[in-house]
Formats: structure tokens, sequence, C-alpha cells
């Protein structure tokens, strides 16, 4: 820890296309968080990473899974990241959370582990 990964002869250029700049407002039920990630190799030992999304919320989640894709390969001392990669992702519910309010109805320690089984699936 604390070493810096050596250069490896490769560069990765990351492009970013944000189809719809003027949505900068998240509302949790309506905002389009779908995301495209392409990474593809180029000539000349470069890779390049290509987000698009509709808004910024989607270019951010597409941004994080590529950050998911790059590891450091501690036996060799440099990044490595994936290559051919394509996915399209968005989310499978147009809410994310649940709010269990346990201090004005009584739940279950087993009808609150069923809850979070059901989010999980």
């Amino acid at each position: 820890y604390g070493r810096s990964p050596k250069h490896a002869g490769k560069s990765v250029d990351v492009y970013v296309h944000n189809r719809n700049p003027d949505v900068t407002e998240f509302t949790p039920t309506d905002t389009d968080e779908s995301y495209s990630l392409r990474i593809s190799p180029d000539t000349n030992q470069r890779i390049n990473a290509t987000v698009i999304a509709n808004n910024f919320f989607g270019i951010r989640h597409g941004l994080e899974t590529l950050s998911q894709l790059i590891v450091f390969d501690d036996i060799k001392d440099h990044l490595l990241i994936a290559r051919d990669v394509s996915i399209d992702d968005k989310p499978a519910y147009p809410y994310r959370g649940i709010l269990l309010d346990t201090a004005r109805n009584y739940y279950s320690l087993e009808s609150i582990m069923s809850t979070i089984d059901a989010m999980a699936a």
C-alpha cells in the first residue's frame, strides 16, 4: 500500500456523452439513471472508454462501473482494465429505497428480514 502503479505503456481515454445536460435535479420516481459503457482497444497502445447517458445521474453510474473494471496488479505493479466491454445498465426499479418506520409501527425481525431479502432479489 502506498505504492503508485508504474507506467505500463498504455493509456485510457475516457469519453463522456450527456444526451440531456439540462437535467440537474434528481427526482427519485422519474429520473432516468440508465447508461451505456463501451471499452475497446485502439491503436497506439490506447484503450477507449465511452460512457453515454441521458443525464448526469446515468453518467455517474457509468463512471462508477468503469472504476470497478480497473484493478491494481500487485505482482506486476501496474493497473489492469477490462477490454472489449459493452454494458447497458439501468435500475430494475424506479425507486432505490424503502423506509420502515419502526418508531411508529412494530415490525417483527422476521418481517424486516423478509423485506430485506425481497429487496435483494
